[in-house]
């Protein structure tokens, strides 16, 4: 058995970074040709630690951050113009894309279009809610 660190997330053995102790075939044959990892000598052992020690704080991070996104989204109301039928349905329809400006221009809150779940995009005037 030899130790390798991985370079990349590999399935069912470890996440990129990780010190894993493998077979010499498996790291000879696959895992070094794919570029999945290296040798672990101790230079090597000590940058996998570090690596990962960065990692842990940037998600870390994340999450903080994120909580307090949803702490400022908990209660917010969006307000948008568009043009309407005398029916009240729209002449267009409201999608992510358009929640992510509102949010930019009306909150100041950055986020992505692919943390807003929409069932379907919104064509009719009210008030309605909107899932993160």
């Amino acid at each position: 058995m030899l130790e390798a660190v991985l370079k990349k997330d590999v399935k069912k053995l470890g996440f990129k970074g990780d010190i894993v102790k493998i077979r010499p075939g498996f790291f000879r044959n696959y895992l070094f040709p794919q570029g999945f990892a290296t040798m672990a000598d101790k230079h090597e052992k000590e940058l996998a630690k570090i690596r990962k020690a960065k990692d842990v704080t940037k998600k870390e991070q994340i999450a903080v951050n994120a909580k307090a996104i949803a702490q400022q989204l908990k209660n917010a109301k969006l307000k948008f113009k568009e043009k309407t039928t005398e029916k009240g349905t729209l002449y267009g329809s409201i999608d992510e894309k358009t929640i992510v400006e509102a949010l930019a221009n009306q909150l100041k809150i950055e986020i992505d279009k692919s943390n807003i779940k929409l069932e379907k995009h919104i064509k009719e005037i009210g008030e309605h809610e909107v899932k993160l």
